[in-house]
């Protein structure tokens, strides 16, 4: 892992509880004995937890799923970019909660590749970063 990202990962991985999950995930996905269901599943839950008190703070039971619904529905969420490509955050999490096949059984049920797990920890990695620092947030 490039210096770089272990500094990134590192800074998101702080005490919080989003933290403690990235890092379990972390760990599922680039430790010695892989797991890449466990990574995922972790990835997606340390984002629930830096996003929900942000976008659904009075909703105990936020999903990922719910979060995304409800930024999309508020329709005013940028981060700290300029420029018009302000709304990233939503694809992001689009993207890492749709690649969950594993959430459900039936409809086709797989464990995640390996390069999904890792795929799925280095977004959520972002996504908490951004939730976390306060950089996504509501446009004024």
């Amino acid at each position: 892992m490039p210096k770089s990202v272990q500094v990134a990962v590192d800074a998101a991985i702080s005490g919080n509880s989003s933290g403690r999950l990235l890092g379990e995930a972390w760990a599922a996905a680039y430790g010695r004995v892989p797991d890449p269901e466990e990574a995922y599943e972790k990835a997606v839950k340390a984002v629930e937890e830096a996003a929900a008190p942000v976008v659904s703070p009075k909703n105990s039971l936020t999903t990922l799923g719910t979060i995304i619904r409800d930024m999309k529905a508020q329709q005013d969420w940028t981060i700290d970019l300029p420029g018009r490509a302000t709304d990233v955050a939503i694809p992001l999490a689009e993207a890492l909660w749709s690649g969950q096949e594993s959430r459900h059984g039936g409809n086709g049920y797989r464990r995640p590749t390996q390069g999904e797990a890792e795929t799925a920890v280095i977004l959520s990695v972002t996504l908490v970063q951004l939730f976390s620092s306060g950089s996504v947030k509501r446009r004024p």
